[in-house]
């Protein structure tokens, strides 16, 4: 019996060799492997709320990165570069041509930025890295893969951009409206310049800037620490940023409103505009008697705003000269 059974047994294994498909392929092992060993606590709906989890998770992490993205490009000027730049209402963009161009200069508030302007695309970045391990956290195999790289380089990014050095030197400063240098004291190597426009009039000054980094750098303009409550402010503040028309370093005078720019590399001249306080003195102060004012101010200096690969941070830069201002004693 034994015997007959051999046969039969024989050609079945030879019919099954011969219907054998060889090796799985590489797409089948591999969700093969991803299928887990051991079902979910809750069955099918425990493997429905993960799978629900996970795309809950890869629809925040898309949109994160949509709106890093548009921040970083909105950063580097990229859209602006693609748009052109916004036209700036009542501004010229020719060169000013005036007997004294500095009286030209009424427009106010091109690069000027409330004290918020700097705190960069901290949250966006943070709750996308947040996201995206979590994502890794949730998916299996070979897929996780992708967020948990997307979460390093963001983090690599974040880092970079914020810690990347930057510092300003001035080149030049110079006097424009309503600004008087001071006589300097004997041994004395400090620039200081009168401002002498009469209460609430615009008074401006020159500097001549250059940035040093390694990474190109965005100058977006300067903080108002005013800003929120402007309409109180009794003291100097500034108002308005113009640039200088001239190249290389030289200086030529205001030639239109500030809009965000690259630091050139030779440094760019910027005129400065501001607003004397509600008790300068004004034409009444005699530069030859100082001694004769008891009372002086001085307005905040330059908070400059930068961005280094789209992300903005707030440096504090030193002028090479002190402006004060001197007042009348008022309420």
């Amino acid at each position: 019996m034994r015997n007959n059974r051999e046969p039969v047994e024989l050609q079945l294994v030879d019919v099954l060799d011969r219907l054998d498909p060889g090796a799985a392929p590489a797409r089948l092992r591999r969700r093969a492997l991803e299928v887990p060993e051991n079902v979910p606590a809750g069955g099918r709906f425990g493997l429905g709320l993960r799978q629900g989890i996970e795309a809950v998770l890869g629809v925040a992490a898309a949109v994160l990165l949509a709106v890093v993205g548009i921040t970083v490009l909105n950063g580097l000027g990229i859209s602006q570069k693609i748009a052109g730049p916004a036209p700036t209402p009542g501004a010229s963009t020719v060169p000013i041509a005036s007997a004294n161009p500095f009286e030209q200069l009424t427009l106010v508030g091109p690069g000027m930025l409330a004290p918020a302007s700097g705190e960069g695309p901290v949250i966006a970045v943070g709750t996308a890295i947040v996201v995206l391990v979590l994502l890794a956290l949730t998916l299996q195999g070979r897929r996780r893969l992708v967020p948990a790289a997307t979460a390093i380089a963001l983090a690599v990014y974040a880092v970079v951009a914020t810690q990347v050095p930057v510092s300003f030197h001035t080149y030049f400063s110079g006097p424009g409206l309503h600004i008087e240098q001071a006589a300097s004291a004997p041994g004395s190597s400090e620039t200081l310049y009168y401002e002498t426009a009469p209460a609430r009039s615009l008074f401006v000054i020159g500097t001549g800037w250059m940035a040093d980094s390694p990474l190109p750098v965005r100058l977006e303009g300067i903080v108002d620490q005013q800003f929120t409550y402007s309409d109180a402010f009794l003291g100097m503040r500034w108002m308005a940023i113009w640039l200088d028309g001239a190249q290389e370093s030289n200086i030529a005078g205001p030639n239109r409103p500030f809009t965000p720019m690259e630091m050139p590399a030779a440094g760019q001249g910027f005129w400065f505009v501001g607003q004397a306080g509600a008790c300068a003195l004004g034409p009444d102060f005699d530069p030859a008697h100082p001694d004769n004012v008891a009372v002086w101010s001085s307005p905040a200096m330059f908070d400059v705003v930068v961005s280094v690969l789209g992300w903005p941070r707030v440096m504090h830069v030193e002028p090479p000269f002190r402006m004060v201002e001197p007042d009348r004693s008022c309420p």
